[in-house]
């Protein structure tokens, strides 16, 4: 550093910064998340101050959703319970007349014929039926 009038270089510097002060601002964000039908008890005072009712009206609407799920589910077991009786109906039926249609033949004369209508009627059911078990 030199010796001598005026000012040094560094104080010049130090001064400069002090008159460029900035001003620095800190934003912060906070993420609440929660799972389930219902906002937390803290949440739900809220709601009362922005909405009359604001909680009571929530518990309304997930009791309301809570219904409408059951009641689907339940039509969705009954669909799928009548449409699984149905295919064993059609299952049953299909073997029935497969041996009949056998049983004909073979009275007829036609035992190949008729050994191969059988096997390949009732084969094909007990192929579904183990590949339906299999698949569950």
């Amino acid at each position: 550093m030199k010796k001598g009038k005026g000012k040094s270089k560094e104080n010049g510097d130090i001064s400069e910064l002090k008159q460029k002060q900035e001003v620095v601002t800190q934003k912060f964000a906070s993420i609440v998340h929660y799972s389930g039908p219902l906002p937390p008890p803290e949440q739900l005072d809220k709601y009362n101050l922005i909405v009359k009712e604001g909680a009571e009206r929530i518990f309304v609407m997930a009791e309301k959703e809570q219904i409408h799920r059951h009641k689907i589910e339940e039509i969705a077991i009954k669909t799928e319970l009548k449409y699984l009786k149905i295919g064993q109906y059609f299952g049953g039926g299909i073997g029935i007349l497969s041996m009949f249609i056998g049983a004909v033949l073979a009275f007829y004369g036609h035992d190949i014929v008729a050994g191969t209508f059988v096997t390949i009627g009732v084969g094909g059911l007990a192929v579904t039926f183990v590949v339906g078990k299999n698949q569950k």
